[in-house]
């Protein structure tokens, strides 16, 4: 399966218009923003878990990284809850599931070999975040880690100061962007995840 598979040019996708595609595991379906090959795939998807759904356990042997949008997505690691970015190396293992529901932003099998950092972040209760005299000041961004030819941080652009991560943009990005809730300022609609 081919979707986006051209990195080339800048690809756009608003996952409100996007349809749901079942996954094999009962109650998950995906909306499929880039996918290179089949069921095993290079591939960014918006995956939602409906309650008490599960994935059987499996091994990321490219690596994978996840945002939770909504939830709580539950694996040997514990609990994940809305906010949380996690990066599981090649090689990891788990059997997710998400006990109430979660829905979550992910990229699998775009790491490289030897990039080997495990990390789980509570987006919500970082605080601190650096900011950029270039940008304005509602402007955050957590530069998470930079490996050789890649680098990946997690934005905020705050419209209003809430408690929580209410009214946030974020995203994962790697060449390309996720927003889920705000807009960029060179962004000329509003995105939504629903």
């Amino acid at each position: 399966m081919q979707i986006n598979a051209d990195f080339t040019p800048r690809a756009t996708s608003h996952a409100a218009t996007s349809t749901w595609v079942a996954s094999p595991s009962g109650g998950v379906e995906r909306r499929m923003l880039d996918r290179i090959g089949g069921e095993v795939a290079r591939a960014t998807t918006i995956v939602r878990f409906a309650p008490g759904s599960a994935f059987p356990a499996h091994t990321h042997g490219g690596g994978e990284e996840y945002f939770v949008i909504e939830g709580d997505f539950v694996d040997e690691e514990g609990s994940h809850k809305a906010g949380t970015y996690v990066r599981n190396p090649p090689g990891s293992r788990h059997a997710p599931s998400a006990p109430e529901g979660a829905t979550i932003f992910v990229k699998l099998s775009q790491f490289r070999p030897d990039d080997l950092q495990s990390l789980s972040i509570d987006t919500c209760a970082v605080e601190g975040a650096p900011t950029d005299a270039s940008r304005p000041p509602e402007h955050r961004s957590w530069p998470w880690r930079s490996a050789e030819g890649t680098s990946c941080n997690l934005a905020s652009w705050r419209r209003r100061i809430e408690s929580g991560c209410t009214g946030h943009g974020a995203g994962l990005t790697a060449r390309r962007r996720f927003v889920g809730e705000g807009v960029p300022r060179r962004e000329s609609r509003r995105l939504s995840l629903n």
